[in-house]
């Protein structure tokens, strides 16, 4: 963070992390956001994570964006079956 990027890549970032420290990183990402204009592409697949930190999803199937929104649209109102389904699973 020091260089000041643009734009941080996090694949994963939080995924074995319990949810203390999970909370942790996402309110240091958070204020490195607004303090220094950064923008994350954030891979995850916990969507409730998703849901809380993202201003826009894309969802992928076989490397392809099968359906893009803000996450209350994608999560509350998917129009892809693949979204359907990813959603059902985990909520």
């Amino acid at each position: 963070m020091a260089i000041k990027p643009k734009i941080v890549i996090c694949d994963e970032a939080t995924s074995a992390l319990d949810v203390t420290v999970q909370q942790q990183i996402m309110g240091l990402l958070d204020s490195f956001r607004m303090g220094n204009q950064i923008s994350y592409l954030f891979i995850c697949h916990n969507l409730a994570l998703v849901q809380q930190f993202c201003d826009r999803v894309l969802v992928m199937k076989d490397g392809r964006i099968v359906e893009e929104g803000t996450p209350d649209e994608v999560i509350f109102s998917p129009k892809d079956e693949y979204t359907k389904m990813l959603v059902e699973s985990i909520f």
